[in-house]
Order: structure tokens, then C-alpha cells, then sequence
């Protein structure tokens, strides 16, 4: 689990190493408590828990990455925890310290599939889950995995809460901007794209030209992290969120209802998704947790 943080400690220094370290360890331990879990072997940076059940294991999943996007928002640090987990259901085989078996290695291969900040699990483990867990996965994909015969059906399951915005409503401009997490990073400002020079992804022009020279060529940025949506400033005009002024560089996390500002004279809002969008004693359920570690550049 702890082998990305050698590289952390010589970088960051021993402070912030054992700090990560103690972060992740009280985010594992609580999960576990509360899901009913057993953490099991650490292979690398990462490590496996088993728990009697695919509901307590998905519930487990969805947790962590809560806290860990909750930690990373309280915690002060420029060096984020960021983690993924692929959950299987099936038999295994144990001794008290290790599982082994196929389940296990049919495990790692659905984590591998994940990205970090998501959640992947098999079709066997969908079939044992509750309706609501059911409700938050994703439509069904069919994957080649390496070391396994048959192609494995598998879903993400989303974790994040409706909170999280879907839409931008720019007033001024009556301009409604879809958001999409295949875009990392969304521009905005009064620079349009030209031969030879980029642009904004959202371009600002309003039908006072004068306002509209009060926007920055490049006032800000939407930049989607495994916390969720935040809005950082690339300018030194005004930028509030949520009544709160940011300087350049910095950043600010947004949710459905957050009102931004922009140089005084754009009110933009963020909105939810439109309505138009909307077992034995050693079978159980098995997480791989993955951990990574990242640095936010200032």
C-alpha cells in the first residue's frame, strides 16, 4: 500500500510523508469499522479487504472515496490522497492473513480498469446489490482483462453526490454551458480562439463592449479533481465564489447553487442535471484498493 511513499517523503520531507500516511490509515480504519471489513495483504500501493457481503463492500468503496475527497478539501495540504477500487463478489480462499484465489485475481484486473477517483465492480457483484446501490452504476461495458480466459462484464459506480454541478448558467450572456468530466479543465474569458492562438473554451461577450474589456483574456479555469468541481482564478481581475474573493492561483470548490463573479459584471450559477437528463463463509466480496498521491500545483 505505502509504496508510493518513499518518493514522498525524499520530496516532501518526513512531515509531510508520515502525515499522508496517517491521513490514509484513519480513512481505511474508519471504513472498515463502520462496513464491517477485514483488511487482508498489501501488494505494492495497494491492499485488499474482504467483507461477507457485495452491499457492504460497494458501501465501503463509496465511503472512502467520500472521505478522501473530504479530507483533501480539510486537510491544508498541497499533496492530495487520491485512491481507486474495483470490487468482485465470489469465493476465496483465506488463512487469516492472505486471500488467494480467482475472485482475488479476477479483483485486480476490474481495478486496473479504473481511473483514480472511480469505482469499478463485476456484474456478479451488481446482482447481489440493494436498488439504491444499483441506481448509482453506470451502463454495463464488456472488457478483455489480461490473465483472465473470458471477458469480464463491468460498471462504475458513481459515488459523488448531486451536489456536484452539471450545468453553468452565465446570466449576462443567457449562455447555459454543460459540464463534462471527460474535460478535465474549462476555460473562461474574453479571448477568442484564433489561427495560431488559443482561445477560451467559454468565451465571454456581453453587449457592453466596455464590460466586456473588464474580463481578463483568461479569467479562470473549471477543472475537475477526484474531489470534484472547483473554479481557480488566472487572473488578478475579481473572482468570487460563493461571496468568497480569490486571488490569482487560487482555487475554490463549487457546487449545485455556488454563484461566481466575474470582474464585477457576469453572475454565473451552478446547476444540477436538467430534468431531460435524467453466501458461504468464504464467499463475500473483495476490494483491491489502489493509492496514489498528487501534488496540486500552486
Amino acid at each position: 500500500m505505502w509504496s508510493a511513499l518513499p518518493a514522498v517523503f525524499k520530496s516532501e520531507g518526513d512531515v509531510t510523508g508520515r502525515n499522508l500516511q496517517q491521513r490514509h490509515l484513519a480513512i481505511i480504519e474508519k471504513v472498515l469499522t463502520e462496513c464491517g471489513g477485514v483488511l487482508f495483504n498489501k501488494v505494492g500501493d495497494g491492499a485488499w479487504s474482504f467483507f461477507n457481503s457485495a452491499e457492504k463492500a460497494v458501501r465501503a468503496a463509496v465511503m472512502s472515496q467520500r472521505l478522501v475527497a473530504q479530507d483533501n478539501r480539510q486537510s491544508g495540504s498541497n499533496v492530495r490522497l487520491a485512491i481507486r477500487a474495483g470490487v468482485h463478489f465470489g469465493p476465496t480462499l483465506q488463512d487469516g492473513t492472505e486471500l488467494a484465489g480467482h475472485s482475488v485475481n479476477l479483483c485486480a484486473r476490474i481495478t486496473d480498469i479504473a481511473s483514480t477517483g472511480e469505482i469499478t465492480i463485476s456484474k456478479e457483484t451488481f446482482s447481489e446489490l440493494s436498488s439504491e446501490l444499483r441506481g448509482m452504476c453506470g451502463e454495463f461495458i464488456t472488457q478483455t482483462v489480461k490473465g483472465i480466459t473470458q471477458p469480464v462484464d463491468i460498471t462504475f459506480v458513481e459515488w459523488r453526490t448531486s451536489n456536484e454541478p452539471a450545468r453553468v448558467f452565465i446570466k449576462e450572456m443567457e449562455l447555459e454551458v454543460k459540464l463534462d468530466r471527460e474535460r478535465s479543465v474549462l476555460s473562461i474569458g474574453r479571448q477568442k480562439g484564433r489561427e495560431g492562438r488559443p482561445g477560451n473554451d467559454v468565451v465571454i461577450r456581453l453587449p457592453d463592449p466596455a464590460k466586456t474589456n473588464r474580463i481578463s483574456r483568461f479569467q479562470a479555469e473549471l477543472r475537475w479533481s477526484g474531489d470534484g468541481l472547483e473554479l481557480k482564478s488566472a487572473t488578478d481581475q475579481p473572482v468570487v465564489v460563493d461571496g468568497c474573493p480569490l486571488q490569482r492561483n487560487d482555487a475554490a470548490s463549487v457546487v449545485v447553487g455556488s454563484q461566481v463573479i466575474l470582474s464585477d459584471v457576469v453572475n454565473s450559477h451552478c446547476l444540477s442535471m436538467s430534468e431531460d437528463d435524467s453466501e458461504p463463509s468464504n464467499c463475500g466480496a473483495t476490494i483491491f484498493f489502489q493509492t496514489r498521491f498528487s501534488k496540486v500545483s500552486p
